[in-house]
């Protein structure tokens, strides 16, 4: 111990007397463990850290209408207990105007299964009737200002009033972090029998958990068998529908572990970096301590006790770096929230905690070792006999010369890959948003109006009377070109699924007898900026008395009636919550992506929302002008058709937009700045290596310009070096980069993982950067004076 300590205090003295080195590995050795420590915080708190609920690796989920649900409830055998919920959207009142929130509609065992706690108390059996709410620790906090008196007080939903009777924890966020609030699912189907008994509308989800023995193949295995039998008896609405089961962890991070994961691997090569660039420092000072070495070796310092010294060394470095690593991670989390939005789940157990300081402790000693072992391995093998004489001030040898080359180009080949990544991910994030989605979104404003109204509810000719008034009302106001109200909102959900026979085409495949299906008024396409390429789009005779209609998208027109006209072909809805008459076709419309931007939504059904009037209606507003200036107006406007009726979220779609795509951007700014950080890196490392050889080779250069070398000479004798090793990190890079870039293709829309553009200009970029940073090095060598570089030898 006391040997140990005397190497810490002498390690201690060796980097105070170098202050401007060891600035510059700290800081190098906390930005790459810094990266490091954040992102295994995020992956630990996300992936790793196990669900807040009892037998959590047991509890499985899968979509299914209601009637599908009862039947899987009381034929399956392999689970123990089973639950039903779905989402829904509500305007919650208030005297600052209607906020839309989610909600989750849960039957009476769905809290129990998860073992919930809650403030107050959860939904239980004897709620299943009653107009009680459990509110999320969000909203409570957001809406309420976190009041405990909340708690048995009335609060109005979508025109209905709820008693609040519970409010969960931060912790529990199931179905996901975006749900505020969760209502009985019984009594809202009561209100709605045509959905409850509608085996078509799958917008409901089943929670199981196994029993006790069951593996999840067991449970996969009964539950298809379950759902064939349910194909056989009702082939209209159940053909070729599976009951797939997937653990309640996948359904909860499964669309982020690969990004993720694939940004960890991006930060280990981060610190790989880092780590090269230190113990290129660490080579270059170690040919100034020569003389320091010999004197140890001569007075009997053996090699291994010298090896011992300068590992401590590192290590104290690596330390330090730590210590900044853990600070830099803090200020990261602090900002992640805001940079990550709502779309990363779990967010709120991300933190740097005893586990992600011990990740950052073993990281840091095993970077101290890594990086330091081949630069202490060089110095302890200083001749003695020559660091006595040289003290220094001679040439490194071969050996340490490549090791230092060799190095700089690991660098750049890593840089390189980080790099292709991150281009590969811009360039796809570029061509998502510039997709043609069949809609403009510029200088178009969308909210969202409840139509249901307060029991006995509204009828729905009165849902139809309704829609058409707001509709009309917003279209008179100052700055709005057109409007239109319609079930769908893209890109964010077309709402409803349904099945469909075209009159005179026989398709054999159950999924090519399904469509989205979205009821909309007459201006809807106009407003949203879908063109109608056929026929014509629906008109205020298009009324509940007048013939049915419908129009199709081109996507389905081409695929039921190829280069034929659809206009005047008839479809009839598979939907029990409809009266399966034969509709005309009377117009076909741009392709809408409702389902994201990558969903290219290739059948959608369009009817007339007089004639099929839905619940709610999504509002199209286009504007002659910027949205925002006539957003204030909109919730006035939408009172006076009705004082019980509140506009919700009112949103420009470029807002919509940039929400659906929040998560890529996340995965983009991510890898850019480590690609960044990594150019900055690696440039940092060329410049220290080439600054090197430049004053080892101070004699070289003086004879050079002694014997007539000009400036330019020299010149492309320094550059060429530091482009030699650009070439060497360009060539070694690009087979990485095109072996590690396969695995981000799950993350890619519309790039290939191997796009040769991207390849190329990543390594245009490592190039530009390498030369830029033997810029400097080369001018100092250009001024080199002979005389004086011969003295000093």
């Amino acid at each position: 111990m006391d040997s140990l300590r005397q190497d810490l205090l002498y390690a201690l003295r060796q980097l105070r007397r170098a202050p401007t080195f060891t600035a510059i590995a700290i800081v190098t050795l906390g930005l790459g463990i810094g990266a490091n420590t954040a992102m295994f915080s995020l992956v630990r708190g996300v992936l790793l850290r196990p669900l807040p609920y009892p037998q959590a690796e047991r509890l499985v989920t899968t979509n299914l209408s209601l009637p599908d649900f009862e039947d899987l409830r009381q034929a399956a055998t392999v689970f123990d207990d089973m639950a039903a919920w779905a989402s829904n959207l509500y305007v919650l009142g208030g005297e600052s105007g209607g906020e839309q929130v989610r909600g989750a509609l849960v039957s009476s065992r769905f809290f129990p299964m998860l073992g919930a706690a809650a403030r107050g108390r959860v939904l239980g059996p004897a709620d299943t009737s009653e107009r009680v709410v459990v509110l999320g620790h969000g909203l409570w906090t957001r809406r309420f200002g976190a009041d405990p008196g909340v708690i048995g007080s009335t609060i109005r939903l979508s025109g209905e009033s709820y008693t609040v009777i519970g409010v969960m924890g931060p912790e529990f966020q199931f179905p996901s972090g975006q749900f505020d609030l969760w209502v009985p699912l019984e009594r809202a189907m009561a209100l709605t029998p045509a959905q409850s008994q509608n085996r078509g509308l799958r917008i409901f989800r089943a929670l199981a958990r196994l029993a006790p023995g069951v593996t999840r193949a067991q449970a996969q295995g009964q539950a298809s068998a379950i759902a064939a039998r349910l194909a056989r008896e009702h082939p209209d609405t159940n053909e070729g529908i599976d009951l797939t089961l997937t653990p309640i962890y996948d359904r909860l991070v499964g669309g982020v572990r690969t990004a993720l994961l694939v940004l960890m691997g991006v930060v280990a090569l981060v610190l790989l970096i880092a780590s090269a660039n230190v113990a290129n420092l660490l080579l270059a000072r170690a040919r100034s301590r020569e003389r320091e070495i010999a004197i140890r070796t001569a007075l009997g310092a053996g090699r291994g006790r010298l090896l011992r010294q300068l590992l401590t060394e590192s290590v104290l470095l690596s330390a330090a770096g730590g210590v900044l690593g853990v600070l830099l991670a803090r200020w990261v989390l602090d900002v992640l929230p805001a940079l990550a939005g709502s779309e990363i789940p779990r967010l709120d157990a991300v933190r740097v905690d005893p586990g992600v300081l011990a990740f950052t402790a073993a990281v840091a000693l095993a970077t101290g070792l890594v990086f330091g072992l081949a630069p202490a391995w060089q110095t302890a093998r200083t001749d003695a006999a020559r660091g006595l004489r040289d003290g220094g001030r001679g040439s490194s040898g071969p050996a340490a010369r490549r090791l230092r080359a060799s190095l700089t180009a690991a660098e750049m080949a890593l840089a390189l890959v980080v790099l292709v990544g991150a281009g590969l991910l811009v360039q796809s994030l570029v061509r998502l948003l510039h997709v043609d989605a069949g809609f403009v979104a510029d200088r178009l404003l969308t909210f969202n109006v409840v139509l249901v109204g307060p029991p006995p509810g509204r009828p729905p000719a009165r849902r139809a009377e309704l829609a058409h008034a707001v509709v009309e009302r917003v279209s008179h106001l100052p700055g709005v070109v057109a409007a239109g109200g319609g079930t769908g909102l893209p890109p964010v959900t077309p709402q409803r699924g349904t099945g469909f026979v075209a009159e005179g085409v026989n398709e054999s495949a159950p999924e090519a007898r399904r469509a989205y299906f979205m009821a909309v008024t007459p201006d809807y396409f106009r407003a949203l900026g879908a063109r109608v390429r056929d026929g014509r789009a629906f008109s205020e005779t298009d009324g509940a008395g007048a013939p049915a209609v419908v129009i199709v998208n081109r996507s389905l027109a081409r695929r039921l009636y190829g280069e034929r006209s659809a206009i005047g072909r008839r479809i009839r809805l598979v939907n029990p919550e409809e009266d399966g008459a034969w509709r005309t076709v009377v117009g076909v419309v741009d392709d809408v992506r409702y389902s994201g931007l990558d969903d290219p939504s290739e059948a959608s059904l369009y009817t007339p929302f007089a004639q099929t009037p839905f619940l709610w209606t999504y509002v199209m507003v286009r504007t002659s002008g910027p949205p925002a200036a006539v957003a204030a107006a909109i919730p006035r406007a939408v009172a006076e058709v009705d004082p019980n009726l509140e506009a919700a979220a009112v949103k420009p779609m470029t807002d919509v937009v940039a929400e659906t795509v929040a998560q890529p951007r996340f995965n983009v700014t991510l890898l850019s700045a480590f690609a960044l950080l990594a150019l900055v890196l690696a440039a940092v490392g060329v410049y220290g290596v080439i600054s090197y050889s430049v004053a080892q080779r101070t004699k070289e250069i003086g004879i050079r310009i002694a014997l007539g070398a000009g400036r330019a000479d020299v010149l492309r004798l320094v550059t060429g070096e530091g482009l030699r090793l650009a070439a060497a990190g360009v060539a070694l890079g690009l087979l990485a980069a095109a072996a590690a870039a396969r695995v981000l293709t799950s993350m890619l829309f519309e790039v290939d993982p191997t796009d040769a553009p991207t390849y190329a200009v990543a390594g245009a970029i490592l190039v530009a950067v390498a030369l830029a940073a033997s810029a400097v090095p080369a001018w100092r060598a250009t001024r080199v004076a002979p005389v004086s570089a011969l003295r000093a030898e």
